[in-house]
Protein backbone atom coordinates (compact mmCIF):
# COMPACT_ATOMS: atom_id res chain seq x y z
CA UNK A 1 0.00 0.00 0.00
CA UNK A 2 1.24 3.75 -0.58
CA UNK A 3 3.27 4.84 2.13
CA UNK A 4 3.52 1.05 3.73
CA UNK A 5 6.74 0.08 4.94
CA UNK A 6 8.19 -3.00 4.36
CA UNK A 7 10.03 -4.52 7.37
CA UNK A 8 13.20 -6.30 5.96
CA UNK A 9 13.78 -9.62 7.55
CA UNK A 10 17.55 -10.45 9.09
CA UNK A 11 19.11 -13.81 9.84
CA UNK A 12 20.51 -15.11 13.55
CA UNK A 13 22.96 -17.95 13.76
CA UNK A 14 21.97 -20.60 15.87
CA UNK A 15 23.11 -19.66 19.15
CA UNK A 16 20.54 -16.39 19.32
CA UNK A 17 17.51 -18.52 17.31
CA UNK A 18 14.49 -17.91 19.53
CA UNK A 19 12.38 -20.91 19.52
CA UNK A 20 8.28 -19.95 19.03
CA UNK A 21 6.22 -21.72 16.21
CA UNK A 22 3.97 -18.03 16.37
CA UNK A 23 6.31 -15.96 16.22
CA UNK A 24 5.54 -11.75 15.20
CA UNK A 25 8.81 -11.73 12.77
CA UNK A 26 7.25 -14.88 10.65
CA UNK A 27 3.63 -12.60 10.15
CA UNK A 28 3.72 -10.51 6.83
CA UNK A 29 3.29 -6.88 7.34
CA UNK A 30 0.05 -5.40 7.56
CA UNK A 31 -2.01 -8.39 9.26
CA UNK A 32 -0.32 -8.02 12.84
CA UNK A 33 -2.86 -6.90 14.79
CA UNK A 34 -4.92 -7.92 18.01
CA UNK A 35 -3.71 -8.46 21.80
CA UNK A 36 -1.19 -11.27 20.47
CA UNK A 37 0.19 -9.08 17.82
CA UNK A 38 0.19 -11.58 15.31
CA UNK A 39 -2.96 -11.70 13.71
CA UNK A 40 -3.49 -15.38 13.86
CA UNK A 41 -5.80 -17.70 16.18
CA UNK A 42 -4.23 -19.88 18.81
CA UNK A 43 -4.94 -23.19 18.11
CA UNK A 44 -6.60 -25.02 21.22
CA UNK A 45 -6.26 -28.36 19.87
CA UNK A 46 -5.65 -29.77 16.46
CA UNK A 47 -6.73 -32.54 14.95
CA UNK A 48 -3.20 -34.37 14.24
CA UNK A 49 -2.96 -34.10 18.22
CA UNK A 50 -5.84 -35.85 18.43
CA UNK A 51 -4.98 -38.58 16.04
CA UNK A 52 -1.57 -39.01 18.18
CA UNK A 53 -3.20 -38.90 21.37
CA UNK A 54 -5.55 -42.16 20.00
CA UNK A 55 -2.63 -44.12 18.66
CA UNK A 56 -0.64 -43.83 21.96
CA UNK A 57 -3.76 -44.86 23.99
CA UNK A 58 -4.43 -47.68 21.80
CA UNK A 59 -0.97 -48.78 22.00
CA UNK A 60 -1.24 -48.41 25.89
CA UNK A 61 -4.25 -51.00 26.04
CA UNK A 62 -3.37 -53.05 23.73
CA UNK A 63 0.35 -53.22 24.63
CA UNK A 64 1.11 -52.43 20.92
CA UNK A 65 -0.37 -50.80 18.03
CA UNK A 66 -3.50 -52.15 16.46
CA UNK A 67 -4.16 -51.98 12.57
CA UNK A 68 -6.38 -48.24 13.59
CA UNK A 69 -3.37 -46.60 15.87
CA UNK A 70 -0.60 -46.94 12.95
CA UNK A 71 -3.55 -45.89 10.74
CA UNK A 72 -3.97 -42.76 13.12
CA UNK A 73 -0.04 -41.51 13.21
CA UNK A 74 0.82 -42.66 9.44
CA UNK A 75 -2.05 -40.05 8.81
CA UNK A 76 -0.09 -37.24 10.58
CA UNK A 77 3.29 -38.71 9.19
CA UNK A 78 1.76 -38.78 5.66
CA UNK A 79 0.63 -34.80 5.90
CA UNK A 80 4.10 -33.91 7.06
CA UNK A 81 5.85 -35.69 3.97
CA UNK A 82 2.97 -33.65 1.97
CA UNK A 83 1.37 -36.53 0.63
CA UNK A 84 4.32 -38.63 -0.12
CA UNK A 85 3.93 -41.92 1.47
CA UNK A 86 6.76 -43.43 0.16
CA UNK A 87 8.92 -40.87 3.21
CA UNK A 88 7.12 -41.85 6.04
CA UNK A 89 9.07 -45.27 6.54
CA UNK A 90 7.91 -48.04 8.21
CA UNK A 91 5.12 -48.14 11.48
CA UNK A 92 6.66 -49.81 14.11
CA UNK A 93 4.69 -52.85 15.34
CA UNK A 94 5.99 -53.40 19.03
CA UNK A 95 5.03 -51.52 22.17
CA UNK A 96 7.95 -49.62 23.14
CA UNK A 97 8.79 -49.19 19.08
CA UNK A 98 5.91 -47.22 18.48
CA UNK A 99 5.72 -45.92 22.04
CA UNK A 100 9.04 -44.20 20.44
CA UNK A 101 7.48 -43.19 17.67
CA UNK A 102 4.88 -41.18 18.90
CA UNK A 103 7.37 -39.37 21.47
CA UNK A 104 9.33 -38.50 18.95
CA UNK A 105 6.21 -37.92 15.91
CA UNK A 106 4.79 -35.88 18.36
CA UNK A 107 7.72 -33.18 19.10
CA UNK A 108 8.04 -32.98 15.22
CA UNK A 109 4.68 -32.12 14.72
CA UNK A 110 3.83 -30.13 17.83
CA UNK A 111 7.03 -28.49 18.76
CA UNK A 112 6.94 -25.34 19.95
CA UNK A 113 2.86 -25.54 20.65
CA UNK A 114 3.57 -25.14 24.31
CA UNK A 115 2.59 -28.91 25.15
CA UNK A 116 6.08 -30.74 25.21
CA UNK A 117 6.60 -30.54 29.02
CA UNK A 118 3.12 -31.93 29.48
CA UNK A 119 4.18 -34.58 27.28
CA UNK A 120 7.15 -35.32 28.91
CA UNK A 121 5.64 -35.07 32.27
CA UNK A 122 3.19 -37.57 31.81
CA UNK A 123 5.68 -40.22 30.46
CA UNK A 124 8.15 -39.31 33.05
CA UNK A 125 10.65 -37.98 30.72
CA UNK A 126 11.01 -34.46 31.33
CA UNK A 127 14.72 -34.99 32.97
CA UNK A 128 15.94 -37.48 30.38
CA UNK A 129 14.97 -35.12 27.60
CA UNK A 130 16.60 -32.05 28.85
CA UNK A 131 20.03 -33.77 29.33
CA UNK A 132 19.38 -35.52 25.62
CA UNK A 133 18.44 -31.79 24.12
CA UNK A 134 21.68 -30.15 26.21
CA UNK A 135 23.86 -33.14 24.79
CA UNK A 136 22.77 -32.93 20.98
CA UNK A 137 23.32 -28.83 20.91
CA UNK A 138 26.55 -29.34 22.04
CA UNK A 139 27.57 -31.69 19.73
CA UNK A 140 26.18 -29.54 16.87
CA UNK A 141 27.87 -26.76 18.16
CA UNK A 142 31.13 -28.67 17.51
CA UNK A 143 29.92 -30.19 14.61
CA UNK A 144 30.26 -33.48 15.75
CA UNK A 145 28.65 -36.27 13.78
CA UNK A 146 25.26 -36.78 12.59
CA UNK A 147 26.47 -32.45 12.42
CA UNK A 148 29.60 -33.29 10.99
CA UNK A 149 28.00 -31.08 7.66
CA UNK A 150 26.34 -28.46 9.44
CA UNK A 151 27.71 -25.17 7.86
CA UNK A 152 29.78 -22.82 9.80
CA UNK A 153 28.11 -19.76 8.16
CA UNK A 154 24.58 -18.91 6.42
CA UNK A 155 23.93 -16.23 4.29
CA UNK A 156 20.57 -14.43 4.06
CA UNK A 157 19.24 -12.23 1.63
CA UNK A 158 19.07 -8.04 2.40
CA UNK A 159 16.36 -5.95 2.60
CA UNK A 160 13.27 -8.72 1.49
CA UNK A 161 9.97 -9.08 3.79
CA UNK A 162 10.72 -12.65 3.73
CA UNK A 163 13.71 -14.05 5.66
CA UNK A 164 15.57 -16.04 2.46
CA UNK A 165 18.97 -18.25 2.90
CA UNK A 166 21.36 -19.28 -0.24
CA UNK A 167 22.03 -22.27 1.57
CA UNK A 168 21.29 -25.28 3.20
CA UNK A 169 20.80 -25.68 6.76
CA UNK A 170 22.47 -28.91 6.79
CA UNK A 171 25.18 -29.11 4.18
CA UNK A 172 28.86 -27.72 3.85
CA UNK A 173 28.92 -23.74 3.33
CA UNK A 174 29.10 -23.88 -0.84
CA UNK A 175 30.37 -19.66 -0.48
CA UNK A 176 33.83 -20.74 1.82
CA UNK A 177 32.50 -17.91 3.98
CA UNK A 178 32.36 -15.47 1.74
CA UNK A 179 28.95 -14.16 1.08
CA UNK A 180 27.53 -13.74 -2.27
CA UNK A 181 26.43 -10.28 -3.90
CA UNK A 182 23.30 -9.29 -2.12
CA UNK A 183 23.69 -11.12 0.84
CA UNK A 184 24.60 -11.01 4.41
CA UNK A 185 26.78 -13.77 6.32
CA UNK A 186 26.41 -14.86 9.66
CA UNK A 187 28.11 -17.17 11.64
CA UNK A 188 25.59 -20.28 11.84
CA UNK A 189 27.38 -22.81 14.33
CA UNK A 190 29.57 -21.27 17.24
CA UNK A 191 31.52 -23.67 19.03
CA UNK A 192 30.77 -21.96 22.46
CA UNK A 193 27.30 -22.69 23.25
CA UNK A 194 28.16 -25.41 25.25
CA UNK A 195 29.84 -22.26 27.46
CA UNK A 196 27.16 -19.68 26.30
CA UNK A 197 23.60 -20.74 26.00
CA UNK A 198 23.66 -24.03 27.43
CA UNK A 199 24.76 -22.91 31.05
CA UNK A 200 21.17 -21.09 31.30
CA UNK A 201 19.29 -24.15 29.61
CA UNK A 202 16.74 -26.22 32.63
CA UNK A 203 19.35 -24.96 35.06
CA UNK A 204 16.22 -25.07 37.99
CA UNK A 205 15.51 -28.67 37.60
CA UNK A 206 16.15 -30.76 39.69
CA UNK A 207 14.91 -34.71 38.91
CA UNK A 208 11.93 -36.07 41.19
CA UNK A 209 11.28 -32.37 42.12
CA UNK A 210 10.62 -30.27 39.14
CA UNK A 211 8.10 -32.13 37.43
CA UNK A 212 5.69 -30.68 40.18
CA UNK A 213 5.12 -27.27 41.42
CA UNK A 214 4.74 -27.06 45.14
CA UNK A 215 1.27 -26.85 46.49
CA UNK A 216 0.54 -23.08 47.73
CA UNK A 217 1.11 -22.98 51.53
CA UNK A 218 -2.82 -21.43 51.78
CA UNK A 219 -4.42 -24.46 50.19
CA UNK A 220 -2.20 -26.63 52.59
CA UNK A 221 -3.35 -24.51 55.78
CA UNK A 222 -6.94 -24.92 54.28
CA UNK A 223 -6.69 -28.60 53.88
CA UNK A 224 -4.90 -30.77 56.87
CA UNK A 225 -4.86 -33.78 54.45
CA UNK A 226 -2.88 -32.09 51.81
CA UNK A 227 1.03 -33.85 52.15
CA UNK A 228 3.49 -31.42 50.19
CA UNK A 229 5.00 -32.20 47.01
CA UNK A 230 8.61 -34.18 46.84
CA UNK A 231 11.45 -31.41 47.11
CA UNK A 232 9.69 -28.39 48.60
Amino acid sequence: ATGSTVTARTGRGLDVMPDGKFRRDWVPDGVITGPQYFGINWPVIRYSDVLLMFAEADNELNNGPTAAAKSAFEQVRLRGYGGNASLIGTTPGTYNDFFNAIVKERALELGDEGIRKYDLLRWNLLGTKIAEAKATLDAMSTRQGPYNNLPQYMYYKNDTPALTWASSYYKPDPFSGTAPSGYTRVNWVRSNIGTTILTYYAISFTPNKSELLPIPQASLDANPELVQNPGY
